[in-house]
């Protein structure tokens, strides 16, 4: 596992926690239908705690409603953390996207002006672009993973990086899911691992997960490969939840797949609440070219003990999820990259579950 570290005097400018507002509609292209329900059954498990667990899950979330994120939800106010993902297109690598050290500086004001202060990055190809990134962002750090070498030497790492000045990383728990590379199915290595670590922001401790999950490109049997990652990421977090480790986890990322596809069924199926829904909602995408949000942000919503809902739903921040419109930057596309970020807001000073 590589780690970096930025070397940097002391944050000279709190970051802005204002509201982030939806762009107008017209601008936007709406996603197909989204019939995702957040209470579907899950499947049995081989274990009787894990069927128990799961069980719970369950009857916990039917009694959120379905269509938005209602309850066991942080109120406005108080103080917050901004988490977000951006799919930063092939940063580093010159041949695939050149850029400048003015592009580098660009990159990093986008990420200011976003105002998060987590955010999970994919497509790095060269650690030393991410650092030029991060050498703009006083009082910022990183975490770089190892996996996403492509047979013809190309690199996609992925990695989160944080202020350092407001959010606490516990580098030792540092993980990268490989179950999630289904080398079964891949025949090799090369998709790029989720990346776990738990942080803390004020009083809320969460577990954040950054994914960059199978690209659509290809023929039809790489779709069910992306299914198959997202199984796996669910049964891990589940598996987390029913072992009594951090119930708060937030999942990050390039998911390459819209909210209502069956991948992001599997991944979401009887823990997440995809926050996206909201985004969706005011018809943002995240995708350029495409026009489409498949970068997604979800959140876990459990009740273990039948008192109320818990998980990172507790903290999130209703309607606080958004994409960041990069187009207000001339040129985003060609210096910064074919992704927009979306961001999500969390009350930070209570940890609910606590």
């Amino acid at each position: 596992m590589e780690i970096g570290r930025s070397h940097h005097g002391k944050h000279q400018t709190e970051i802005s926690r204002k509201k982030h507002h939806g762009h107008k509609k017209e601008e936007y292209s709406m996603e197909p239908k989204d019939n995702t329900s957040f209470g579907q059954s899950v499947q049995n498990d081989p274990t009787k705690q894990m069927s128990e667990m799961k069980k719970k899950i369950e009857d916990s979330i039917s009694t959120v409603a379905t269509g938005g994120i209602s309850q066991g939800t942080a109120e406005k106010g108080g103080s917050t953390v901004e988490i977000g993902t951006y799919n930063m297109e092939w940063l580093g690598d010159n041949k695939e996207k050149p850029r400048s050290d003015k592009d580098y500086a660009m990159l990093a004001q986008v990420i200011k002006d976003s105002g998060v202060e987590v955010m999970g990055v994919q497509e790095i190809a060269d650690e030393k672009a991410l650092q030029k990134v991060v050498s703009n962002l006083p009082g910022f750090d990183y975490i770089l993973g190892t996996t996403g070498v492509r047979g013809n030497g190309k690199k996609q790492f992925i990695g989160i990086i944080y202020n350092a000045e407001r959010v606490q990383c516990d580098k030792s728990t540092v993980k990268e899911l490989k179950e999630a590379q289904v080398p079964q199915l891949m025949g090799d290595n090369h998709l790029r691992a989720p990346l776990i670590v738990d942080m803390k922001a004020d009083n809320f401790s969460f577990t954040l997960i950054n994914l960059h999950m199978k690209s659509k490109r290809g023929d039809s049997p790489k779709v069910s490969i992306r299914d198959e990652q997202a199984k796996i990421i669910n049964k891990w977090m589940k598996d987390q939840i029913a072992a009594g480790k951090d119930k708060d986890i937030i999942v990050v990322g390039d998911c390459n797949d819209f909210l209502d596809s069956q991948c992001m069924k599997s991944l979401s199926n009887g823990v997440l609440q995809m926050t996206t829904e909201e985004a969706k909602a005011k018809g943002e995408y995240s995708n350029i070219p495409w026009k489409s949000l498949i970068d997604q942000i979800g959140v876990t919503m459990v009740n273990i003990n039948g008192g109320p809902v818990g998980g990172a739903v507790a903290n999130y921040i209703k309607d606080s999820t958004h994409v960041f419109d990069t187009r207000k930057y001339p040129g985003h596309q060609k210096w910064g990259s074919d992704h927009m970020p979306v961001v999500a807001s969390f009350k930070s000073d209570v940890d609910v579950d606590g």
